[in-house]
């Protein structure tokens, strides 16, 4: 992660979501020994909430953060030995799964986002210079 660029904060929390999943896995499994979709959404669905807990269900962000996040590591495991860049390696056939799709509504309109953009890029243009 380092050599492509990620920021610390990024690589901290793949860690995190992996140790969670080492932890989830138990001491008698590895990386290796997931061979199933099941046993991924075994974990990620942990991450899911009631209604009552979430009315929002921001909890399908999280639980697409995670997915995502493993993933990543996912591709890395099983194509790293074979010295392939990340962007031709391939995800293992049992780990392509679907992210779930979100209704919840933006808070932001879409003209208020671009403002927000362009704000940002002028500040940047200004910083740098």
């Amino acid at each position: 992660m380092k050599k492509n660029g990620s920021s610390e904060h990024h690589q901290n929390y793949n860690l995190k979501v992996m140790i969670g999943f080492g932890i989830f896995l138990g001491v008698e499994k590895s990386f290796h020994d997931v061979k199933t979709k099941q046993q991924i959404l075994a974990f990620v669905d942990t991450r899911v909430k009631t209604h009552d807990e979430d009315l929002d269900k921001k909890w399908i962000t999280t639980w697409n953060n995670y997915l995502n996040r493993m993933k990543l590591f996912y591709r890395w495991l099983f194509n790293h030995s074979n010295d392939i860049e990340y962007e031709y390696s391939e995800t293992p056939e049992f780990f392509k799964i679907k992210t779930k799709k979100s209704k919840r509504v933006s808070p932001y309109l879409e003209r208020n986002l671009l403002v927000h953009i362009v704000v940002h890029i002028s500040f940047f243009k200004i910083f740098m210079v």
